[in-house]
């Protein structure tokens, strides 16, 4: 059995960020306040208090100026994989794990219909061969994916990245709550805008109501 040790070949940012990749985790730099950041590194932990809901298509209450969304059945993956272990050195399969990622938000998960093959983990000790095997769920992209534009005046607060936010007027397949991937703030005279992205693991709101 062969021991690894990491080596940083890149600045301290990319080095971070591949270590990250690696275990399934995920490592990001946010302002808190005033000269005060907050770095974290881990498994992407998906609580918090929800943000104002996204409103699309019930009159004056709709804050979005456009929302759509995208259902990937092949986004999410399973895993095969083996690791020799270091007494009997017998092959013993991995099983497939469930991704990081948590808590869920759909009422439906997506079920894995693609397999990836983990060939690097036969000389890996148990451990770091299940740390393989979750890193790869957890790699892949939710199957469901949305993207709009929303009027930060009519929405009345700002979106942010790294919070769960609510969906409402979308259906009763793509409403609920969604982790908030990404935002773009567009700012000029008169107006300012939002362009962001959500993801979730399937479809079906997981409680029946969100906050307005």
């Amino acid at each position: 059995m062969l021991q690894r040790i990491p080596r940083q070949h890149e600045t301290d940012l990319q080095f971070i960020r591949r270590l990250a990749e690696r275990n399934g985790f995920v490592f990001y730099v946010e302002p808190v306040t005033f000269g005060v950041n907050r770095a974290y590194f881990g498994p992407e932990i998906r609580i918090g208090a929800p943000q104002p809901a996204l409103t699309q298509s019930l009159g004056p209450a709709s804050n979005v100026r456009s929302l759509s969304f995208t259902n990937d059945a092949l986004a999410p993956v399973g895993t095969r994989g083996t690791f020799i272990d270091p007494i009997f050195k017998l092959s013993i399969p991995i099983p497939s794990l469930p991704s990081l990622r948590i808590p869920p938000l759909a009422r439906s998960a997506a079920p894995a219909y693609r397999t990836v093959q983990l060939r690097d983990t036969a000389n890996e000790n148990p451990a770091r061969a299940a740390t393989a095997a979750a890193a790869t769920v957890t790699r892949a992209p939710d199957p469901i994916e949305g993207s709009g534009e929303l009027d930060a005046a009519r929405y009345g607060s700002v979106l942010r990245a790294r919070r769960p936010v609510g969906v409402r007027g979308a259906g009763t397949t793509y409403d609920g709550f969604y982790w908030v991937k990404q935002v773009t703030h567009t700012i000029k005279s008169g107006a300012y805008t939002q362009q962001f992205s959500l993801s979730r693991e399937g479809t079906g709101a997981l409680l029946p109501v969100v906050v307005p």
